[in-house]
């Protein structure tokens, strides 16, 4: 009983959504290559991208995510002098951030809460919770 007690102890302290997920092989080679342009023109910076990384991913698809890394046609504009905001703005489902790479920083996955896309919640890929194929770099397609 006290055998028991002690892996139901230690299961509480250390739960499967507590731990960090385990990060999917190395890809052996890069899926395309990469291309970055970044300019400034009146108070504003533009990068256009097509979203490949400068570094060799994670394996896409795999067991926790079916999709696979491919080019796309992204463009950002950011003003060149920003200002703190007087509210928080909440960036779910939408890139808050670009890497100098040209890859964007988008913390939201598809996968919602009870498959409700209106129910407003979000699994958070770093947390573990669900398995979702999180490469080295902690990024998933």
């Amino acid at each position: 009983m006290m055998c028991v007690a002690a892996i139901a102890n230690a299961a509480l302290r250390n739960p499967p959504w507590l731990r960090p997920p385990q990060p999917v092989p190395t890809a052996k080679n890069r899926p395309g290559q990469p291309r970055v342009e970044i300019t400034e023109k009146d108070g504003f910076r533009y990068i256009t991208s097509n979203a490949i990384p400068d570094h060799l991913p994670g394996v896409f698809p795999n067991s926790g995510n079916p999709n696979t890394i491919r080019e796309q046609r992204l463009q950002f504009r950011m003003t060149l002098h920003p200002k703190f905001a007087d509210e928080i703005t909440h960036a779910v489902r939408y890139p808050m951030g670009v890497a100098i790479n040209g890859v964007p920083f988008e913390p939201g996955t598809a996968e919602v809460w009870n498959f409700d896309r209106d129910s407003g919640w979000n699994y958070d890929a770093m947390s573990g919770k669900i398995h979702l194929g999180l490469d080295h770099s902690h990024a998933h397609v």
